[in-house]
């Protein structure tokens, strides 16, 4: 069976008390991309949410950053854990950077903390 590389919106963070939960409970990992907080999952199951404050720029850029953001995720979703939830927030230099330098260095920030799997080929 081949694994498919979708993401589905039932695993968005989408309430509130999440949120809160991850922002209370959660660790901080970042470099001068992305700051990704990471907490066990509050539902049993991995949820993501992606973030781009206004301080970045407008809503163009903003939302450019996040599907950017979003696509690394997708591409990587089975080698990342599954017991964690994760939120990225994007800064401003997300949407400048190469998108394959975006991506090693975000799978490099997420291995020194050990949010990824060793996955088997």
């Amino acid at each position: 069976m081949t694994k498919k590389f979708t993401l589905k919106q039932k695993y968005n963070i989408k309430l509130k008390k999440h949120f809160e939960y991850l922002f209370s409970n959660s660790s901080r990992i970042e470099n001068s991309y992305v700051r990704i907080y990471y907490a066990k999952a509050f539902c049993g199951t991995r949820k993501i949410a992606l973030v781009a404050s206004k301080k970045i720029g407008g809503a163009v850029y903003r939302n450019y950053c996040k599907r950017r953001l979003r696509e690394i995720f997708r591409h990587n979703q089975y080698a990342i854990v599954n017991d964690y939830d994760f939120i990225f927030v994007a800064k401003k230099r997300t949407g400048e950077a190469d998108f394959n330098q975006l991506n090693e260095e975000i799978i490099k920030l997420l291995r020194k903390y050990n949010c990824l799997q060793l996955t088997q080929s």
